[in-house]
């Protein structure tokens, strides 16, 4: 008989732990689903299947990538960001450049970078992020590689904010240390927990009492307008399959705003509509295509349309559908709007292909989808004015 080598012994043993683990999951998962079925969820048959659905197409969302096509260069020539509306443009196509693609490696030209805002480092620690999430531990996304902006401040303010704490890239030089206060920034921060809400919140509300001249009243609206947001990160962005949600809050003093970021590494707006009870009812008013991102998000504005799974559901009237008298899913992009318009904000909010901009009071600026996507999850970019508008 022919003797087994020890590394095949060791090999065999290490597959049966792996295949025994795999084992252990997908039991504990089939306990979790009977456990919402039986307790959350209480024996209604729509809202399980909804769920179920919704579960099935978040794996499909996140099934395995392959990052093996050819290495890209992105040369950022100005600055990156979109907190001035007339950046969006070039944020946008410098966006779609990587997000859309496999590449086995990412440079990132900052040569002639001159200032890298907050919207652009969360738009690439999102998606290191979510390379993390469709890739098998065997494989690995692509390789980051960076070459440091000419502007010392720029490379300053990519150690400062938190950037490299997350986006592991060689560095040739350190960066100068010093040139930002500490004060001015909330760094960012992936979260995994919904128990730091409040310490976030605390925060955000410690940058805007020292840099804004907001009163306490508007603060307390302010804090009102986060909660809105977080909101919905945590709820439509955390699933099975991710955890984690971003914040970034930078205050500028030049520029006299303060740039807010939360975002999270969801399914998108648009999938979460199609995929919610809303579903079939949404489809009839918006064309379902790859490109139209920007629509749905639009559509999202109005009060009642949601993508939760206890959204309400239109219901036949005396002249026509509507939706039942006291409805309270669906209000929440809406109150986001209507308090950023009264505080003076300019929001956005970037989901998959698409993208909305609003002025700091209310009118909608740009609305626009492109044929790649833009984001991996969903961004909402808050600028805050930080002096009063005479």
């Amino acid at each position: 008989m022919k003797k087994i080598s020890e590394d095949k012994v060791l090999y065999y043993k290490r597959r049966q732990v792996a295949k025994k683990k795999k084992e252990s999951i997908a039991s504990s998962r089939i306990k979790h689903r009977k456990y919402m079925d039986r307790v959350v969820y209480r024996g209604n048959l729509k809202l399980i299947e909804l769920k179920r659905k919704r579960d099935d197409f978040i794996d499909r969302h996140y099934s395995t990538k392959v990052f093996d096509q050819k290495e890209i260069t992105i040369p950022v020539v100005g600055e990156f960001g979109i907190e001035e509306s007339q950046l969006a443009s070039s944020f946008f196509n410098y966006a779609e450049q990587f997000i859309s693609k496999r590449p086995a490696k990412i440079v990132f030209d900052l040569s002639k970078c001159t200032r890298m805002w907050p919207s652009a480092i969360t738009l690439i620690c999102s998606y290191v992020q979510w390379v993390e999430l469709v890739t098998r531990r065997a494989q690995s996304g692509p390789e980051i590689g960076q070459i440091d902006s000419y502007v010392a401040s720029v490379n300053s303010y990519l150690l400062h904010c938190g950037f490299f704490d997350y986006v592991d890239c060689d560095r040739r030089n350190l960066p100068e240390e010093g040139l930002y206060k500490d004060c001015d920034v909330v760094k960012i921060q992936r979260e995994t927990s919904k128990s730091n809400i409040n310490k976030k919140k605390d925060e955000i509300s410690s940058l805007l009492k020292l840099s804004s001249s907001y009163t306490n009243d508007e603060i307390e609206l302010f804090g009102a307008v986060l909660t809105e947001v977080i909101n919905n990160v945590t709820e439509h962005g955390i699933s099975h399959k991710d955890k984690g949600w971003w914040l970034l809050a930078q205050h500028h003093p030049k520029h006299h705003i303060i740039s807010l970021c939360v975002a999270d590494n969801g399914i998108g707006i648009k999938n979460s509509l199609v995929t919610g009870p809303q579903g079939e009812y949404i489809k009839t008013k918006l064309a379902d295509t790859k490109n139209c991102d920007s629509d749905y998000i639009d559509f999202a504005m109005d009060a009642n349309v949601s993508g939760a799974l206890d959204a309400a559901t239109k219901k036949r009237g005396w002249v026509r559908r509507q939706f039942p008298r006291g409805a309270k899913r669906g209000h929440g992009l809406q109150t986001i709007l209507e308090f950023c318009t009264m505080l003076g904000i300019q929001l956005t909010i970037i989901s998959g292909n698409g993208y909305i901009m609003f002025s700091g009071v209310g009118k909608k600026i740009a609305c626009e989808s492109y044929a790649g996507k833009i984001f991996a999850g969903t961004m909402y970019h808050l600028s805050i004015p930080t002096s009063r508008v005479q």
